[in-house]
């Protein structure tokens, strides 16, 4: 009989310390919420900025700054990629917002400038050295 007790008792330490093991291997519940697009730039007389957004189920987008236009087209067939205008006067710093699924997923989402014209609107011969960032808002 005590063989039997402690039997039963082993085997429900173990199947308790199982699913607690589950749990807390499981991962984390997505988060739906808010990507920011920030610019560093380095001339400060930036007017536009033409940018591809990527990414799985990319919400919709809004401008950073209530001073800045933005124009966004499909990129491809998969919805996947928006080509993004974003206009204003001196821009740099935070650009636009879009909404996704889960935060947690950021570094599944890139941002690459494609053009940069100053407020003249005259192309940028270089863009290498803009850089853009996708990061939690």
């Amino acid at each position: 009989m005590k063989l039997f007790r402690w039997l039963t008792t082993a085997s429900l330490t173990l199947v308790t310390a199982s699913c607690a093991a589950d749990r807390l291997s499981a991962p984390p519940a997505p988060e739906p919420g808010t990507l920011l697009v920030s610019l560093t730039a380095p001339h400060p007389d930036v007017g536009a900025v033409l940018l591809r957004l990527e990414g799985t189920g990319i919400g919709p987008i809004a401008s950073a700054n209530p001073a800045y236009q933005m124009l966004a087209q499909r990129a491809d067939s998969s919805g996947s990629a928006l080509h993004i205008a974003v206009i204003g006067d001196s821009l740099g710093g935070p650009l636009l917002t879009f909404s996704v699924l889960d935060v947690g997923q950021e570094r599944a989402y890139t941002a690459t400038v494609i053009e940069v014209a100053d407020e003249r609107n005259r192309l940028r011969e270089r863009h290498d050295d803009y850089q853009l960032t996708v990061a939690r808002r």
